[in-house]
C-alpha cells in the first residue's frame, strides 16, 4: 500500500492509493474487487501520477513476491515440526542464551534467504516510477533543503554511510530483507523492524528485560560483511558454532512450484527453501562509509573493519565486549533490541517537513 499527496493550487491533501489496512476479504468481496480490478488500478495510477509527495508503505506481502516465506510459513519445516515449535516460537530472543544453535540456524538461514534472493521486479517498477515522477520535481528539492536544515542527525552514529536526503518520496516497511537498498538510497528507508543486514550487541540474559537499569548491552549496531554466509545443517536447523571456511556450501534452494507437490507444505515458500533467483544488484545503496572508530565504543557504531571482527565464527559476537550479538531485528518478547536511532530520526524529520509544507500551503 501507499499514501500520496495529491498536487493542488493551495493544499496538499494526504489520500489513500491502495488501502490503509489489511483484513480477511469474504468471497462476495473479493468478486466485488476483481470485477472493479481495472476502475482500482486506473484510480490508483492518476492519483500517483497526480501526487507531488509519495510515501510507500508495504510489509511481508511485498516480500512474498520475490518468493520469500511469509510469518505465517516460513518456519513450517520438518525440524521445527518435530520439535513442536511454531514462527511465534523460534523468533524469540530468549534461544541465543538457551541454545544458540537453534537461534542462529533460524535467523542464520532467513539472512541467507534473503541475501541470496532477488527483489521481485516491482521494487525497479517503483524505482522508476520515483524518478520520473517525484525524485527531481521542485517539491522535492524544497522538501531536500527542509530536510537538511531540521535534520539532528549525527552521522557517527549511523551503521552505513546516508548521501542526500529524501525529498518527495519515502519508504516505511516492517520488512526485514534490506531489499529496499538494492533500488532505493538509504535517505529514503524506514525499516520499522530493523533488518537481517544489521547487529546489536545482546548482552547477558539477566539484561533482557524491560528494566533499564539491568540493560548491559554495548551501544551502536554495525552491517554484517558483504561476503558473510551462515553455515546451517538444513536437515536439523542449527547452526554450528564453527568458523565459516571454504569447507561448506551454503545453500538456498530457489525453486518454482511444478503444480505437483504432494503436500500444502512442500508447495510454499520457508526458511531454506524459497522461489525466485540470484540476488543482482546486493545492497547496493547500502554502502559502508565509517573509517574510523574515533567515537566508539561510546558512541555511535563501529568501522566496517571493527564490525568483521564480530564475524569470524558462525556465532557473531560483539566487537567491543566479545558477548553474543544477535540481528537487530524486533522479535517476539523482545526488550532488548535496539532500533536503528539514526533512520528512525531521519523519517520522522521528513515527515515533519511534509506536514509543515503541506500547512504553509493551506495558509
Amino acid at each position: 500500500s501507499s499514501l500520496c499527496c495529491s498536487r493542488g493550487a493551495r493544499s496538499i491533501q494526504w489520500v489513500a492509493a491502495m488501502g490503509a489496512c489489511v483484513s480477511a476479504v469474504q468471497p462476495e468481496e473479493a468478486a466485488r474487487l476483481k470485477s472493479q480490478l481495472q476502475e482500482g488500478c486506473t484510480l490508483a495510477a492518476q492519483t500517483i501520477w497526480e501526487a507531488e509527495v509519495m510515501i510507500f508503505l508495504n510489509g511481508a506481502g511485498f516480500s512474498a513476491d520475490s518468493g520469500l516465506a511469509v510469518y505465517g510459513d516460513v518456519a513450517k519445516v520438518p525440524a521445527y515440526a518435530k520439535r513442536g515449535l511454531t514462527y511465534q516460537d523460534v523468533c524469540q530472543p530468549h534461544w541465543l542464551y538457551e541454545e544458540p544453535e537453534l537461534f542462529w540456524g533460524f535467523w542464520g538461514q532467513c539472512y541467507n534467504d534473503y541475501r541470496m534472493t532477488d527483489p521481485h521486479e516491482g521494487y525497479e517498477i517503483i524505482h522508476h516510477w520515483v524518478g520520473k515522477l517525484f525524485r527531481h520535481t521542485d517539491t522535492s528539492k524544497r522538501l531536500q533543503k527542509m530536510c537538511r536544515e531540521a535534520d539532528r542527525t549525527e552521522d557517527d552514529i549511523s551503521p552505513y554511510e546516508v548521501k542526500g536526503r529524501a525529498g518527495s518520496f519515502f519508504i516505511h516497511t516492517s520488512n526485514v530483507d534490506a531489499h529496499h537498498y538494492d533500488w532505493f538510497p538509504a535517505c529514503e528507508i524506514r525499516e520499522c523492524h530493523g533488518n537481517t543486514e544489521l547487529y546489536q550487541c545482546a548482552g547477558s540474559r539477566h539484561g533482557m528485560g524491560r528494566m533499564k537499569a539491568h540493560d548491559d548491552r554495548c551501544k551502536g549496531i554495525w552491517r554484517a560483511p558483504l561476503e558473510y554466509r551462515f553455515h546451517v545443517d538444513k536437515d536439523t536447523m542449527l547452526a554450528p558454532q564453527v568458523a565459516p571456511d571454504e569447507s561448506f556450501e551454503v545453500v538456498t534452494n530457489h525453486w518454482a512450484p511444478s503444480g505437483n507437490e504432494s503436500d500444502s507444505l512442500s508447495a510454499v515458500p520457508r526458511v531454506g527453501r524459497v522461489k525466485g533467483n540470484a540476488r543482482r544488484h546486493t545492497l547496493r545503496h547500502m554502502i559502508s562509509g565509517k573509517k574510523s572508530d574515533a567515537n566508539w565504543p561510546d558512541l555511535g557504531s563501529p568501522s566496517a573493519a571493527a564490525a568483521a571482527r564480530g564475524f569470524g565464527s558462525n556465532h557473531p559476537v560483539c566487537p567491543s565486549c566479545g558477548g553474543p550479538a544477535r540481528p537487530a531485528i524486533l522479535m517476539f518478547g523482545d526488550y532488548s533490541w535496539r532500533d536503528n536511532d539514526a533512520q528512525e530520526e531521519r523519517f520522522n524529520t521528513w515527515t515533519e517537513q511534509v506536514k509543515d509544507l503541506a500547512t504553509e500551503r493551506k495558509s
